[in-house]
């Protein structure tokens, strides 16, 4: 909900002007809900046309985001630990792989590193038969963690980086095609009149960009 009335016409005026991509989801759903709730000078039938007006202006869209699916991560995770408690030349070693879902990082702990090179490769083929991407985790170099034992951080990434998303909004405005393109929190929303240029444009990022997981969601006709 708004705060004023002011701040209400605010977010419309930008929405009837620039159309979707101007505004974020969520003022997106709030601008639906004040329009019928808000009595705004006549009667509640103006808050329904203005209602009616946000949903013709709203033009197609669609987000481009990179997203892991975390529960397939834990299960990959204890696959792989799984494995390390069976096999016989992990026997003793203490050689261990542990999910932090809060912070979306995996903590590889091994006697030497010909054993961290293999608890890699374990991990490794456990996420990709989990649907994990390799591409949307980071293996950072085994580190010594004091006594014989060496510690390796993996990062799963969830969410696109300053980085990745300057460059894909680059990379839209590049195409020259009738679509804009706006970063909005970790993810870019690309709008168009034409679904076909929409589709042209996921063609082009799917082309173009080969080393970052990427899904497109949120279709909006």
């Amino acid at each position: 909900m708004f705060r004023s009335l002011s701040t209400f016409g605010d977010h419309l005026r930008e929405f009837f002007l620039y159309g979707r991509q101007a505004v974020t989801p969520l003022t997106e759903k709030a601008l639906r809900n004040e329009a019928l709730l808000l009595y705004i000078g006549a009667d509640v039938r103006d808050a329904a046309q203005i209602r009616r007006q946000i949903g013709r202006n709203a033009m197609p869209s669609f987000d481009v985001v990179s997203k892991v699916n975390i529960q397939e991560v834990k299960n990959a995770v204890d696959q792989a630990q799984r494995e390390i408690q069976q096999r016989y030349d992990f026997k003793g070693s203490n050689a261990t792989i542990e999910l932090n879902e809060k912070d979306h990082v995996i903590t590889v702990c091994g006697p030497d590193k010909l054993k961290m090179s293999a608890l890699e490769d374990i991990l490794k083929q456990k996420l990709s038969k989990r649907g994990v991407s390799l591409k949307s985790v980071t293996f950072e170099e085994p580190q010594p963690a004091g006594g014989d034992t060496y510690r390796q951080k993996v990062v799963v990434k969830q969410g696109l980086t300053d980085d990745e998303r300057k460059r894909i909004n680059k990379l839209i405005k590049d195409t020259k095609l009738k679509v804009t393109s706006q970063i909005q929190g970790d993810q870019v929303r690309v709008t168009g009149k034409s679904k076909d240029d929409l589709q042209t444009a996921i063609s082009q990022i799917r082309t173009s960009i080969n080393d970052l997981d990427l899904q497109f969601t949120n279709f909006r006709d």
